[in-house]
């Protein structure tokens, strides 16, 4: 059943991938990860699984290559973007780690520090009236950026749920969100709700259910909260209009875990 479940998973990831895209190239890569994923953590290690491994290692090169050539990584124009805070993102799952290892003491301690600086920031640039057009959107000049309420949602998630519970909602908010911008602002055509699009949301659903699927391996939260929090997060994401989704997906979805936990003893 377990395996069963797995290889459902690892698939809708690569279907949504390719429903959001219409890219084989992109589609190539999402299953390549996939079957990288799948080769290591439901095989083991021995001859089965390097084949596959060795498999999906060539399949993941040559759809980069491809997507490469196609230029599906060309972001060039895409509204108002700052590259580097898209490639920054995922190091926040950074957090889950010395959670595990340091305790709860030290993330709060880490992540307060990181949000007060930029809350810092924030201040300073409307106080000074000073864009910082390096680091902040253009969008961003009349309020705080999506960063800080990241973090702040980060810090409040840590300090809120206990246990394992936070580690799902930062990873559909990391993962998620960025195969969703991503993805979505380079093949987004299909107008879903107000500046979302159906693409958008499509990679944002993919991108979280394969980075819970993979936590759910490494740490063992229930497939139930990766089954239902990553739609759930997705829907967030997509209704998140006046408070800004950077900080709702990731304590929203915490709720929605942990009402789970405490109502059906998940």
């Amino acid at each position: 059943m377990e395996y069963a479940g797995s290889v459902g998973i690892l698939l809708t990831v690569t279907l949504l991938t390719w429903l959001s895209t219409r890219r084989p190239e992109v589609a190539g890569i999402a299953a390549s990860l996939c079957l990288l994923a799948g080769a290591l953590f439901e095989l083991g290690f021995g001859t089965v699984s390097l084949l596959f491994t060795g498999g999906g290692a060539l399949v993941l090169a040559a759809s980069v290559v491809a997507a490469a050539r196609v230029g599906v990584f060309r972001l060039e124009g895409k509204r108002d973007l700052r590259v580097w805070r898209l490639a920054a993102r995922p190091f926040a799952l950074l957090f889950i780690p010395l959670d595990l290892l340091w305790g709860r003491r030290v993330v709060l301690v880490v992540a307060g520090l990181v949000c007060l600086v930029f809350i810092a920031l924030d201040v300073y640039r409307h106080a000074s009236r000073r864009r910082l057009a390096a680091m902040y959107k253009k969008g961003e000049e009349r309020r705080f950026s999506s960063m800080t309420f990241f973090l702040l949602a980060l810090f409040l998630g840590f300090l809120v749920f206990p246990g394992g519970l936070p580690f799902l909602p930062l990873a559909f908010s990391t993962v998620g969100d960025l195969c969703g911008k991503l993805l979505g602002l380079r093949f987004g055509l299909t107008p879903l709700y107000r500046e979302k699009t159906v693409q958008g949301t499509l990679a944002f659903l993919a991108g979280s259910l394969l980075a819970g699927w993979v936590l759910h391996r490494l740490l063992d939260p229930p497939l139930v909260f990766v089954l239902s929090g990553a739609p759930f997060a997705a829907a967030v994401e997509l209704l998140s209009v006046r408070l800004d989704d950077n900080f709702s997906v990731l304590l929203i979805t915490g709720g929605f875990l942990a009402a789970l936990r405490y109502f059906f003893g998940v």
